[in-house]
Formats: C-alpha cells, sequence, structure tokens
C-alpha cells in the first residue's frame, strides 16, 4: 500500500492513492482556501471510516442489518 503527498500551495496538498485523490488544505484562517479536509480532519475520516467498515464487515456477516451503521469520531 502507498500514498504519495504533493505540495500545491502554501498549506494545500494533493494525496494520492491507486487511482483516486483527494485535496488537503486549510481554512482561509490558517492560510488556506479551505478547498479540502485538514490532516487532522483526514485522520479522523480514516479512523471513522475504518471502524464503520469493520462493523459492517461483522455485522454482514453474522447476518444482521447494518442499515444506519454510522460512526462518528471526534477529537480536541
Amino acid at each position: 500500500m502507498e500514498v504519495n503527498v504533493k505540495l500545491l500551495d502554501d498549506v494545500k496538498f494533493e494525496i494520492g492513492a491507486r487511482n483516486h485523490t483527494v485535496v488537503s488544505d486549510q481554512p482561509q484562517e490558517n492560510g488556506g482556501h479551505d478547498e479540502g479536509m485538514t490532516p487532522p480532519e483526514l485522520f479522523l475520516a480514516a479512523l471513522g471510516s475504518c471502524a464503520a467498515f469493520y462493523a459492517s464487515a461483522y455485522l454482514r456477516k453474522k447476518g444482521l442489518p447494518r442499515e444506519g451503521v454510522e460512526v462518528r469520531v471526534t477529537a480536541e
């Protein structure tokens, strides 16, 4: 598995994995253009989507309903 991160602007990055790209940026108050999630937001998104994926896989394996599976991740 490999992820490449390329600087696009002062605080804006293009993140690529396989054939997919995501833009990471900062809010305007941090010198960015708010064109993507910040790196910490992407980190929380990765944790949340990982937890949701495995929760959904477990429910599917056990023949349990998966409708409404939702994960909320918060940090300070």
